[in-house]
């Protein structure tokens, strides 16, 4: 709407909700496909086996992935798939109901870094989008770059690698 192009896309994944439940998990425990899901360009489905304990004593199974637009219906079929993966590396958690699924949209940036300054063709325009995933526990260290650069002082680090400017480079 601003005149603005970014190659962020849409990556949908499912998470599933336990009942509130004794400690079994006390980290957040992950197997090796995650991180390579993560970093991965595929739009197929992917899944890994991610377990982790919430305070409120609920568990957090997940996660998939997949480059499927803006389809947001659910797929049972993956729901079992991430159980199953669960259970196998807790097998506790077969006893465990699952109170809801949720799923939902990571901003995908195709080279896996998110996009964070100003705008290379809108003066005025500042994104901090495509951290598929960990968007919260960046969005700190993103306001401060952000803020940084618009009082034009320098930062705990160098944002270049993160200019919406790449994408623009790449495209000539």
């Amino acid at each position: 709407m601003a005149g603005s192009h970014l190659p962020i896309a849409p990556r949908k994944g499912f998470i599933l909700v336990t009942e509130p439940t004794k400690k079994y998990v006390f980290h957040k425990v992950y197997d090796s496909d995650y991180v390579a899901n993560v970093a991965s360009s595929d739009a197929d489905l992917q899944t890994s086996t991610v377990v982790e304990g919430t305070r409120a004593g609920t568990i957090l199974i997940g996660a998939s992935r997949e480059r499927i637009g803006f389809d947001g219906s659910m797929n049972y079929e993956i729901l079992r798939q991430l159980a199953a993966q669960a259970t196998s590396l807790f097998p506790v958690l077969r006893d465990v109901q699952l109170l809801r699924a949720y799923r939902g949209f990571r901003p995908y940036a195709p080279d896996h870094l998110p996009v964070i300054g100003e705008d290379s063709t809108v003066k005025g325009l500042w994104h901090s989008a495509g951290h598929e995933g960990a968007g919260i526990g960046l969005a700190p260290g993103s306001a401060a770059l952000i803020t940084d650069a618009i009082l034009g002082r320098q930062s705990f680090m160098d944002a270049t690698s993160f200019s919406p400017a790449r994408f623009e480079k790449v495209s000539q």
